[in-house]
Formats: structure tokens, C-alpha cells, sequence
């Protein structure tokens, strides 16, 4: 669009009529179609300029993009987190990709929130507390599992189980474990695996302050320890473990 173009070349629209003609004749640019958009007219005429720039010049129209690129139709905050990332402004990527992740997930675009919570984790702000970090790693763990990108579901609660631990968040830290369970059951692990971890999880809940929140892990565990019993077909186990579940959800 010229307009957003001359926005960020910080020119005035009329300068760039006569270069975009140009650029038309010599079919670097395919005409403009019904919205006035102009594009390459191949990829590769795009990637070759784009490598003709230094990294300080791609820099800066990066960060020029990130501002401008709002005007465009379906602009997001995918597009200026990214942008924002690559201007090598972590700051403002946080920012960007934080509140498009949420959005996202807000309207279970699982997909598109998994890959903004991923450039939030890329780009933390070294001063975020503890607990926002690992906060910030359960949700991108919970949109992973979401679209079945399991490794990075695991590893991320994995991360965000250690900061809950270091701060302090007993509760949080064996919610993680839930995360990993649910993988481990995905991925049909051993039976004894999943049993044992079961058990290592329920043994670091107890003692933990009673709440809401440690009856909701301890509903949750109950249920893995019920899946582990049906896929190993002790149907009475599951049951006790089910009404077990369902005990903590009526607590809740």
C-alpha cells in the first residue's frame, strides 16, 4: 500500500509514484489489483533486495514496519511482533507477541497463539519476576499441547515447573507434572513410567497448604492415576481414582 509504504520510507505518498512506475515497467512489480496493493512479482526478486541490505538497514525498516504496518488490512500482532523481533527490539516483541498470544488464545486460535507465546518466550525481559516466567511457560505449554506439538509442550513445562520451584510455588510445580503426564499418555509411554510419576507427584503434593488450587492438581493427578489403570486394565483402580477426581471437583 503506498501510503503505509511512504509511512515507513518516511516520504511523502507522491514521491514514490514515479519509482513505482518504474519498478512496474521493468516487471519487478505485478500492477496493482482491486485494493491497490502492490507485490513482487516473484518471491525471489523480494528475498534477493531484502539480502542487498545491511543488518542495520533491515534494522531499522523492521522497526518502521512494526509502526506503520498497523494500517495495513489484517495487520496483527503477529506481524509487528515479528517485526519488532526482528529490529532486534526484544522489548517491544515481548509486548506485541504477550498481548497477540493471549488474544489468540482468548479465541482458541490455538495455532497462532503457540507461535506468539513462542517469540514472548524467545524475547523475556531479563528482569521479568519468577513466577511471570513460569506463568508465561505454562501457557505456551498448554497451546502446544493444543495443536499436539508435544516435545515443545513437555520441554516448556519443564522450564516453567523450575521457575515455579524457584519460586517458591510448590502447587505450580507439581501442576507442571500434569503437563508432562498428559504427553506421557499422548505418546503411550511404559505404564510402569507413567504409574511411577504418578506417584513422585502425589507423594510432592502432600503436605503442600490446602486450596483450591492444590485440590485441582490433586483432581487432575487422580485422573492420570485413573488412565494409567484403565490402559492397564485394573478397572477397580480406575474407579477409586475416579471418584477420587470426582471428590476434589465437588471440593472445588
Amino acid at each position: 500500500v503506498p501510503e503505509v509504504l511512504a509511512g515507513i520510507m518516511d516520504v511523502p505518498p507522491a514521491t514514490l509514484d514515479e519509482p513505482l512506475a518504474e519498478l512496474l515497467a521493468h516487471q519487478v512489480l505485478d500492477p496493482p489489483g482491486l485494493r491497490g496493493l502492490y507485490d513482487y512479482r516473484h518471491q525471489l526478486l523480494r528475498d534477493t533486495l531484502y539480502r542487498s541490505l545491511s543488518v542495520k538497514e533491515r534494522r531499522r525498516l523492521h522497526a518502521r514496519a512494526a509502526e506503520f504496518g498497523r494500517d495495513l488490512e489484517g495487520a496483527s500482532e503477529i506481524h509487528a511482533s515479528l517485526h519488532y523481533e526482528r529490529a532486534g527490539m526484544p522489548g517491544h516483541a515481548f509486548r506485541a507477541a504477550l498481548h497477540g498470544a493471549r488474544e489468540a488464545a482468548r479465541l482458541s486460535a490455538h495455532r497462532e497463539a503457540f507461535g506468539l507465546y513462542g517469540r514472548a518466550v524467545d524475547n523475556m525481559p531479563p528482569d521479568l519476576s519468577l513466577i511471570e516466567q513460569a506463568g508465561l511457560l505454562e501457557a505456551y505449554s498448554a497451546e502446544a499441547a493444543a495443536i499436539e506439538e508435544n516435545e515443545a509442550s513437555e520441554m516448556a513445562a519443564v522450564r516453567a515447573r523450575d521457575r515455579y520451584r524457584a519460586a517458591g510455588d510448590g502447587v505450580g510445580a507439581v501442576r507442571m507434572l500434569l503437563y508432562c503426564l498428559g504427553i506421557a499418555r499422548r505418546e503411550a509411554r511404559p505404564l510402569d513410567e507413567r504409574r511411577t510419576a504418578v506417584g513422585v507427584a502425589l507423594d510432592e503434593l502432600h503436605g503442600l497448604r490446602d486450596g483450591a488450587a492444590t485440590t485441582a492438581v490433586r483432581g487432575g493427578l487422580m485422573l492420570e492415576a485413573a488412565f494409567v489403570s484403565l490402559d492397564g486394565m485394573d478397572l477397580d483402580a480406575a474407579a477409586e481414582a475416579v471418584e477420587a477426581a470426582e471428590a476434589a471437583a465437588r471440593e472445588l
